[in-house]
């Protein structure tokens, strides 16, 4: 039995041709209304200003801090409180370490402390100083 693709096309596609094209349309419609939006929010982007208000808080959390821990600090720092949860199991919501912090005039002395077993380390790095 021999079949006409021609004919057998038709009736397959018969109505759902309009099915089709309407998907697409709708599809394209919707991806043209997100363009739209996304051109104008580009648009309107101020990058002097986005970076302007980032500037300002950074600012802010600079001024409002204690102490800036530099590279080498904040390592040392990690190897004591690493080597603490291990050894004394400070850790979980009650982990916590103790700070002293003393101005010398030219920098911070930074000495950290483990409240478990009261083992400090002077993490300060003077040559950031």
């Amino acid at each position: 039995m021999k079949i006409d693709t021609k004919d057998f096309a038709a009736v397959f596609l018969k109505g759902k041709i309009d099915e089709y094209l309407e998907g697409i349309r709708q599809e394209y419609n919707a991806v043209s209304e997100t363009c739209a939006s996304l051109r104008k929010q580009l648009a309107e982007y101020n990058k002097a200003e986005e970076v302007a208000s980032l500037a300002k808080q950074l600012n802010q959390a600079y001024t409002h801090s204690l102490c800036q821990l530099s590279d080498v600090e904040k390592k040392r720092l990690e190897k004591f409180k690493s080597y603490h949860y291990i050894n004394c199991f400070n850790r979980g919501k009650n982990e916590y370490y103790d700070y002293r912090l003393q101005e010398t005039g030219i920098g911070t002395i930074i000495v950290v402390t483990c409240p478990i077993c009261k083992k400090y380390a002077d993490i300060t790095d003077v040559d950031s100083w």
